[in-house]
């Protein structure tokens, strides 16, 4: 029974974070590239729905889940890519800020006070979720360490 307990949790938290990233990363490239938003298709809680966003999500589960599929190698390497990218470009905007930055942009410090903070706060957990894939694959096999890590 609580072996039933324990899978039915991993595969909720697993299926909900794919929804929600297959949810978000249409919304994050329609910030990037505008226009994105073509074929409606329905409206949901306020939300319209379009073909292109569908499209987008139903790919990046696609190519996430390829990526798991070939192994923990090649899901290592990209993770890690792409973890290098985002500090790149952090470092970037941090970097750019001190030639370019204004103090005055930091107004509003929070927008709607509590109630923002607590929206980001719930979505912090899903964020974590992916990066304990490698690990428990890791777990599950019999390799040395040093075959497990990229080179």
């Amino acid at each position: 029974m609580l072996l039933l307990f324990v899978l039915g949790k991993f595969i909720f938290g697993y299926v909900s974070v794919v929804t929600f990233e297959a949810v978000a990363l249409p919304t994050v490239l329609d910030s990037m590239i505008p226009g994105l938003d073509r074929v409606f298709l329905w409206q949901i809680a306020g939300w319209d729905v379009y073909l292109s966003w569908v499209l987008v999500g139903v790919t990046g589960a696609a190519v996430m889940t390829m990526l798991n599929i070939r192994g923990v190698r090649i899901a290592a390497i990209v993770q890690s890519t792409v973890v290098i990218v985002i500090l790149l470009v952090g470092g970037l905007f941090l970097f750019g800020s001190f030639f370019r930055g204004q103090v005055t942009n930091l107004d509003p410090l929070f927008i709607d006070g509590p109630v923002g903070i607590t929206l980001v706060l719930v979505m912090v957990p899903f964020m974590f979720v992916g990066f304990d894939t490698i690990p428990q694959a890791a777990e599950e096999i019999d390799l040395p360490f040093r075959e497990l890590v990229p080179c």
